[in-house]
């Protein structure tokens, strides 16, 4: 094992080859980029980043292929993944050898080989003071090679966990060092340097769980709007993505003192200037949906232009997808990617201006903006659609009147998306949409038919009780309020319409939902079955039992009150030892929780 993983260490030295390619990028921050080289991401699905520290090995953009540094780099994770800490008895004093090298390529070698052990080698800490103050140390001289301050930009990426959080490298003052090296080469002249600093900073936004760096807020938002104006086409498409997690990690702080403004400023500049169908438009609609998030009515000197300008583009891709399929032709590329972008920056300003939203909407015409969404709810991608109903859920919280006034063309949208069972994303939004609709809708009210409650009654408890699995989750969750609430506005509709038993199904669901007026409001519409009968749960002691056990210790009085009497009416129900089987089942803190709150 030592002499495979010595010759492991020696192929991740770069080529000749290698080193030619990347050496002419030295200086290269004023060369413009070719639309072709930036590569546009599927939008809805991009999963937020936790540092990155396994697939690229720490390897540049600009060597695409695969080579044998790419493949050793692999090798070497393995090892990590297999060995843990073992491995460093076989290779540390090694790669310290080659950290002290006097040969620059020696030593980026090594500190490759540094982060590769970071994510597997919990033993590594030990020596990570030294190792990170010798990174800083090699960043804050000027002299340093630039591939090898690019390689401890990696590094010290895939160590933010420690220097976030850990008290030697507080104590150490690692964080503040870091974060200047990080912003410094942010703004570097070589692109390599700039892609590695935005990776950085994204990651250490991403890990940060507190306030670690609120004292950097200002300077990194300087930093962020001095690239915004400076940067390439390849790099500008990464920093939108890193606005993402930089705005989602300070969120409503940002619209403290207009914090923001050095970094929204340069972002409204371009906001005219990036065509409809540019492949920068997915990470910039995606860094504006999290300002909208992140600055809540903050965004009102803005939200005029970012409404039309969503709306403006999901007509002209809905255009061309329905001339495609006049033409019998492909939909063009990214035209679903395109929707997506614009429905989702859409959904959150609406989110973030609330009541508010309905100006714009009639500055549009209502007529519009209901074809906008029966249009995308009825589009053939499912990621369309999901997000074509996360619009739908934002009005219904921000501008009920205007939802309830165009009821006749949603109503079967959501039915549509009910059914979806197939695309359970899409269900569960359906589901989601038409909860917040019945949040806001008065109860008695003649928008809801009959026949719209007995059908989605129906499907509501479809979803609930279909075959799943861990990832429809949220989808159980959404259908569960849904039903909750329809049964709070029309308790009469189980008496007209028959579907599968689903009681236990919503207790295991609601037990370990999040506390919130979602999951009380869902119980409230349950006990207006439960209440008058509760033979009704005859069946479903055990998860009703655990429903009680994952309600907070503060639900209102009332629902106690009817809780606890609940309680005593299906245990004296379904006899004491039945009831105390399934008590004793419970664990010893839940079990003392019930019987503490409800008295059973």
């Amino acid at each position: 094992v030592p002499n495979v993983l010595r010759y492991i260490l020696d192929c991740l030295v770069y080529s000749e080859m290698e080193l030619g390619m990347l050496q002419e990028s030295q200086g290269n921050a004023g060369v413009a980029d070719k639309p072709e080289d930036v590569r546009p991401k599927n939008f809805q699905l991009k999963a937020k980043r936790a540092g990155d520290d396994s697939d690229d090995e720490g390897d540049e953009d600009d060597v695409d292929q695969w080579n044998l540094r790419k493949a050793a780099g692999g090798c070497l994770l393995g090892y990590v993944t297999h060995l843990g800490d073992q491995i460093l008895g076989y290779i540390l004093d090694d790669v310290a050898a080659r950290l002290g090298s006097e040969n620059w390529l020696t030593q980026e070698s090594a500190i490759l080989a540094l982060g590769i052990m970071a994510g597997g080698c919990e033993g590594l800490n030990q020596y990570l003071q030294s190792i990170l103050d010798r990174l800083l140390g090699m960043l804050e001289q000027p002299q340093t090679h630039f591939l090898v301050k690019g390689m401890c930009l990696w590094t010290l990426e895939q160590n933010a966990e420690y220097v976030l959080t850990n008290d030697e490298s507080k104590s150490a003052g690692f964080l503040p060092r870091t974060m200047q090296a990080i912003l410094t080469h942010m703004t570097a002249d070589t692109k390599i340097l700039q892609q590695r600093g935005i990776s950085a900073l994204d990651s250490y936004a991403d890990a940060s769980e507190e306030e670690e760096l609120v004292p950097f807020l200002a300077e990194i938002l300087s930093t962020m709007g001095q690239c915004f104006n400076g940067y390439q086409l390849k790099n500008l498409y990464q920093l939108f993505e890193t606005a993402d997690t930089v705005y989602t990690c300070f969120g409503r702080r940002l619209a403290e003192d207009d914090a923001i403004q050095p970094m929204m400023t340069p972002l409204m500049g371009m906001w005219s200037g990036i065509a409809n169908d540019s492949p920068l438009i997915f990470p910039f609609f995606m860094a504006m949906s999290s300002a909208c998030s992140a600055l809540g009515a903050a965004i009102e000197p803005m939200a005029q232009d970012i409404f039309t300008r969503s709306v403006g583009m999901i007509e002209f891709h809905v255009g061309q997808r329905l001339a495609a399929i006049q033409a019998n032709e492909d939909f063009p590329d990214y035209s679903q990617e395109f929707l997506v972008a614009g429905l989702d920056l859409l959904s959150g300003l609406c989110e973030a201006m609330g009541s508010s939203i309905e100006l714009y909407i009639q500055q549009i015409g209502a007529d519009k903006m209901v074809q906008v969404i029966s249009t995308t709810a009825s589009d053939t991608a499912p990621e369309v659609r999901q997000s074509s109903f996360s619009v739908l859920g934002e009005l219904c919280g921000a501008t009920i009147g205007f939802v309830q006034e165009m009821w006749g063309t949603f109503a079967p949208l959501i039915a549509n998306g009910l059914d979806d069972t197939n695309n359970y994303t899409v269900a569960s939004n359906a589901a989601w949409s038409l909860s917040d609709f019945l949040a806001n809708t008065t109860m008695g009210s003649d928008v809801l038919s009959p026949a719209h409650v007995d059908g989605y009654y129906a499907r509501l408890a479809n979803l609930l009780t279909i075959e799943h699995d861990a990832d429809m989750r949220v989808m159980r969750e959404n259908a569960a309020i849904g039903i909750g609430r329809l049964l709070a506005f029309d308790p009469s509709v189980t008496q007209r319409v028959n579907v599968p038993p689903f009681f236990g199904a919503f207790c295991s669901v609601m037990a370990p939902m999040a506390n919130g007026s979602n999951k009380e409001a869902a119980v409230r519409g349950l006990m207006q079955q439960w209440s008058p009968n509760p033979a009704l749960l005859a069946n479903d002691v055990g998860p009703f039992l655990d429903l009680l056990g994952g309600l907070p210790q503060n639900i209102p009085q009332d629902l106690r009150a009817e809780l606890k009497q609940l309680a005593a009416a299906l245990k004296n129900g379904v006899g004491a030892q039945v009831w105390n089987q399934f008590c004793s089942k419970m664990s010893q803190a839940i079990r003392g929780k019930v019987q503490r709150s409800f008295g059973v």
